[in-house]
């Protein structure tokens, strides 16, 4: 017999549980963390209400999976989906524990961080204490990873400098070509990175964005912070919000030729600074994903939906237009470092990505392969402009400009 379904109740997390339960998840997702942020609904909402009745709907899949019995065998629909909506619930479960106050209300992450430095500044701490690290200091690949990588930026002039921003353990740097690393990111109130830029006149002066790409309940953002002292002390620019805002940050991206204009990419629009990151004005109210300038500074490229957009004034306004025609979206953009009239993008479906590449510098794109994958990144050859690599956790290369591809790694090694 299948597992019971719960009752009507009044409780708003119930009812969005079972939104979640039911298929609606994306929806859901988004309706929940709303939920849990609002001031005004913090009464009615508390994690431990959600973890007692999570358990009484759960009481079979709970079993099922403690017992790592995941065989489809005579019963599909319970082996499998309750599973699997289980194991999505102890993720959300695990995330709010960690972020709710002693009570179970949820806490804005911003109103964490102030009450970490307030503490750091008081004078009732007690002595620093020593640290030693438990977990592992070498990672071997595969699931036994040490963490997921979201971003590295590069010294302009020095090739063994470079930041690496992780998926949820903040900005690190290396000076010697990734041999060790220092945690550069401390001071953020959120360690959660999407996107770094380094001023190419000013290693020194930084920016980060701070969230994560998607649309879940983890990967909202706080907008976007700023260095100039290499990551000592980082300061809010003036595109910062708060999660119960529900931005989600894309892309940060900043001018080849003036590293005073930074563009960010959005969930709600695409936002443009031309003073360093003082003041931001929307200049595409449209959902985008990704940026990338052309060398020439003038030239940009979004990706929105199933188009891409161009701007030919550095981002103040955009005109031209692509659309692919398809029902996918174009999340990964590249240039090519050997000849910049060369691009390529990806249009990602979850099921299958379409690969365009354009010779023009954007003017026209052309479909050089459809294939069945997730998605991923995309990136030229430093070296060859007809060489193109692309994947996630498989790596992919192609030698005729998207036209086939090679599978080159594993997602274990």
């Amino acid at each position: 017999m299948g597992p019971t379904r719960l009752k009507p109740v009044i409780s708003s997390f119930l009812l969005l549980l079972i939104l979640l339960l039911s298929g609606e998840r994306l929806e859901a997702q988004e309706w929940f963390d709303e939920l849990m942020l609002k001031d005004n609904l913090k009464k009615k909402t508390n994690i431990h209400d959600v973890r007692d009745k999570a358990d009484k709907y759960f009481k079979y899949a709970k079993k099922e999976y403690f017992s790592r019995y995941f065989e489809l065998g005579d019963y599909p629909e319970l082996l499998h989906k309750n599973i699997r909506e289980y194991i999505s619930y102890k993720r959300w479960e695990e995330y709010w524990l960690n972020h709710v106050d002693n009570k179970g209300y949820p806490v804005s992450p911003l109103d964490e961080y102030k009450e970490y430095t307030d503490f750091l500044s008081s004078s009732s701490k007690g002595p620093i204490a020593s640290w030693v690290n438990i977990n592992r200091t070498e990672a071997y690949g595969g699931y036994w990873g040490m963490g997921r990588i979201r971003e590295i930026a590069f010294h302009p002039t020095d090739p063994n400098t470079m930041w690496l921003g992780a998926d949820q353990g903040g900005i690190w740097k290396t000076e010697d070509n990734g041999n060790t690393y220092t945690p550069v990111g401390d001071g953020l109130p959120f360690l959660r990175v999407s996107s770094i830029c380094v001023d190419p006149t000013n290693p020194d002066i930084l920016y980060m964005a701070g969230g994560g790409i998607g649309t879940n309940y983890w990967q909202r953002a706080i907008g976007v912070y700023k260095t100039i002292d290499g990551g000592e002390n980082w300061t809010a620019t003036g595109f910062v919000r708060e999660l119960e805002d529900a931005l989600f940050v894309r892309r940060l991206a900043m001018s080849p030729t003036d590293p005073s204009v930074l563009i960010v990419t959005t969930k709600q629009g695409t936002y443009r600074t031309a003073d360093g990151g003082d003041t931001w004005n929307r200049v595409n109210s449209n959902e985008a994903w990704d940026i990338i300038f052309h060398p020439d500074g003038s030239t940009v490229f979004i990706g929105k939906g199933s188009s891409i957009i161009k701007s030919e004034d550095g981002g103040l306004t955009w005109a031209s237009k692509f659309d692919a025609n398809e029902s996918g979206i174009f999340k990964h953009m590249a240039i090519s470092p050997v000849d910049s009239d060369y691009l390529a993008a990806q249009c990602e479906t979850g099921d299958y990505v379409s690969t365009y590449v354009s010779s023009d510098k954007g003017l026209s794109w052309t479909l050089k392969s459809k294939v069945e994958d997730s998605g991923g990144t995309i990136g030229f050859s430093s070296r060859d402009v007809n060489t193109l690599y692309r994947g996630w956790t498989k790596i992919y290369k192609s030698t005729n400009m998207g036209a086939s591809w090679e599978q080159i790694t594993n997602w274990y090694n």
